[in-house]
C-alpha cells in the first residue's frame, strides 16, 4: 500500500461557528488534494486554520471535512487526535486530520519536540507532498516532516514558484513584488 502524507493550505476565512466565509483556498487546495487521493491508496490531509491559543470549533476542520468528502465523492475519515491517526496506520483511504494547530508538537520552541511530532505525522507515511507554499514557518508538518520522508512539491506550491520565476525571468520595469 502507497500512502501520502500532504500539507495543503487550508488557512480559510471562517465565521464563529466553522462556516467558510472566503472559499479561495480550499479551491485552490483542491487540485492537489485530488491528485494525492488519485496517487496513493493512503492519503493523510494536514493543514492548519488560524493561530489558536488551544482547541476550539470555530477553527477546527470538522466541516471542512464534510464539505470535502461532499466534493471529492469519496469517504473521508475525520481524525481528532494523534492516538487515532496512529490507529488507522496500515488502512486505505482518506483520512483528514484535526488543525494541526491544536496539536503542541507542530510549532513547539523546542526542535526536538517539533521532530518527534513530526514523526508522529509521517508514521506509515512513503512520501511527503507539501502544496502549502504560503505556510512558511519552521514547524513539524512543514520544515520538519520534509527531513523525515521523501518530499515533493504539489501542484499549488509549483504554481506558486512558476509565478515567482516568471517575474524573475523577465520583470517589466518598474516592477514592485508584494508577498
Amino acid at each position: 500500500m502507497f500512502s501520502i502524507l500532504l500539507r495543503t493550505c487550508l488557512n480559510v476565512t471562517t465565521d464563529a461557528s466553522g462556516t467558510m466565509i472566503d472559499e479561495t483556498r480550499y479551491h485552490e487546495s483542491l487540485p492537489g488534494i485530488r491528485q494525492c487521493a488519485d496517487e496513493a491508496d493512503r492519503i493523510v490531509i494536514i493543514a492548519h486554520l488560524g493561530r489558536p491559543k488551544q482547541p476550539e470549533d470555530r477553527y477546527s476542520f470538522a466541516l471542512l471535512a464534510k464539505r470535502l468528502e461532499h466534493d471529492l465523492g469519496r469517504p473521508i475519515q475525520f481524525v481528532r487526535t494523534m492516538e487515532i491517526l496512529a490507529q488507522t496506520q496500515g488502512q486505505a483511504g482518506i483520512f483528514f486530520l484535526e488543525n494541526v494547530r491544536f496539536f503542541p508538537g507542530e510549532e513547539h520552541n523546542n526542535a526536538d519536540e517539533r521532530k518527534a511530532f513530526a514523526h508522529l505525522l509521517a508514521a506509515g507515511c512513503d512520501k511527503f507532498v507539501n502544496d502549502a507554499f504560503a505556510d512558511y514557518r519552521l514547524s513539524a508538518s512543514t520544515y520538519d516532516v520534509a527531513t523525515i520522508l521523501p518530499s515533493h512539491l504539489g501542484p499549488l506550491f509549483q504554481k506558486e514558484v512558476a509565478a515567482l520565476d516568471q517575474v524573475k525571468q523577465s520583470p517589466q520595469h518598474p516592477c514592485v513584488i508584494v508577498l
